[in-house]
């Protein structure tokens, strides 16, 4: 080969490899960025919402556990059942969130489905209640609000 030739190959290679440095560089950092976003998205995800209310006194006593499943979809239905056998805390309600899906297609999309257990009569005995998801994870509400009367 020439030394003319190897020079203008030289000449060609040097933009060509500075240029695929340089893209590569940018790549990298549009994919920190992609990452990042990703990451704030994770962070503004919806959680679930769960509380749990008696009323005490009158005829009607009753206690209630209600809640939004943030992680459901159209299909989804979510409802809470009483575990059994119940936890050795006398004080402490365990109830496993059952999940099913109604028959037919779907969307695959995400949203809120609500989900309720109802106790009546209600001998006001709970002080907190744990959830158990068919997943493995948990989540406790601390504390069962006393309605009193309810809202009449």
């Amino acid at each position: 080969m020439s030394r003319a030739f190897l020079a203008s190959g030289l000449r060609l290679i040097f933009p060509v490899a500075l240029l695929a440095l340089v893209g590569g560089a940018i790549a990298t950092e549009l994919a920190g960025e992609k990452k990042e976003s990703a990451g704030e998205k994770k962070a503004a995800e919806p959680t679930d919402r769960w509380r749990a209310w008696a009323v005490t006194e009158g005829a009607q006593t009753k206690l209630v556990v209600e809640g939004i499943y943030a992680r459901g979809g159209p299909g989804l239905v979510v409802t809470l059942k009483e575990a059994a056998p119940q936890g050795i805390n006398p004080k402490i309600l365990v109830l496993d969130v059952k999940m099913a899906t109604l028959p037919g297609f779907w969307p695959a999309i995400s949203h809120p489905v609500p989900a309720c257990y109802m106790k009546a009569p209600y001998a006001a005995r709970y002080e907190s209640v744990h959830l158990r998801f068919p997943d493995g994870n948990s989540h406790v509400i601390e504390k069962v609000i006393d309605a009193g009367k309810g809202p009449n």
